[in-house]
């Protein structure tokens, strides 16, 4: 399924409309107009994991424990063109890099071209279209 993914092109999977990016694009339109899922379903913001399971903070109190605030830095410093803009995000991207140092890869991976996570966990309802 990885596999599958990686081939699909970054402009297929994350468009901008009306100002807002919006991620696995091609997936929602793929479901749109079928009736499998109601429109509140299929275009809702995408949240975090950890959101619905309830454990939000998690990720957020692991990176300010294993990651220091000059190595966030740093990782922001070595990496401009990603979004990384808490030590949450630079300790999830470091862990990611780690299995694709690849910059190409970047541009289909939506959460470094504008993600916040402190937004991210504000938006648990509405929808993006």
């Amino acid at each position: 399924m990885i596999d599958l993914s990686m081939k699909i092109p970054p402009e297929l999977k994350i468009r901008e409309h009306n100002g807002v990016k919006i991620e696995k694009w091609i997936l929602r339109k793929a479901f749109e107009d079928t009736n499998y899922l109601p429109d509140n379903i299929l275009w809702r913001y995408k949240v975090q994991y950890a959101q619905g399971a309830g454990c939000e903070s998690l990720g957020e109190k692991i990176a300010n424990k294993e990651m220091s605030e000059d190595e966030f830095e740093k990782i922001k410093a070595e990496n401009p063109k990603a979004t990384i803009n808490s030590r949450e995000a630079a300790y999830y991207f470091k862990i990611f890099r780690k299995f694709h140092p690849q910059n190409s890869i970047l541009g289909s991976i939506g959460i470094w071209t504008g993600f916040d996570f402190a937004e991210e966990k504000e938006k648990v309802k509405g929808t993006v279209c």
